[in-house]
């Protein structure tokens, strides 16, 4: 499984590509960052091997953003208050929303292994770092 993993990373551009597609398509009805985002991901991802932990912590905490909107706004969109009020708008974007969501943790999880071993070698590193700065 994971050589499949690694060798999905191939693809990964693609994948922030159909981001950015879901990305815009929510923002009918939603401030919506995942499209800036993704193409922020487009870009820098092969800039720098190093940089790829931190593209995936972005990615973590932008799941997690995306999680707490959901708990938010889809009850409040389903509410008796807002149930007809532009129902079809929201119902299409808490779709691709969702779609969104499952995604970004399919590559939080395949950015998370295929790049295991510098994860690995960059908590290392820190803490190298901080026993270093510790003396």
């Amino acid at each position: 499984m994971e050589q499949k993993l690694q060798g999905l990373e191939k693809h990964i551009h693609n994948i922030f590509i159909a981001g950015a597609v879901l990305g815009a398509l929510s923002c009918f009805a939603r401030a919506d960052y995942n499209l800036p985002l993704y193409s922020f991901l487009y870009i820098m991802w092969d800039q720098d091997v190093d940089e790829k932990i931190k593209l995936l912590i972005l990615l973590i905490v932008t799941w997690f953003v995306d999680f707490i909107w959901m708990i938010y706004w889809i009850p409040h969109w389903n509410s008796d208050e807002m149930k007809d009020w532009q129902k079809g708008l929201h119902n299409f974007v808490i779709f691709f929303s969702v779609i969104n969501f499952l995604m970004k943790i399919a590559i939080i999880f395949m950015v998370g292994f295929s790049q295991k071993d510098n994860i690995r070698k960059q908590m290392q590193q820190l803490q190298n770092a901080r026993r270093g700065s510790n003396n």
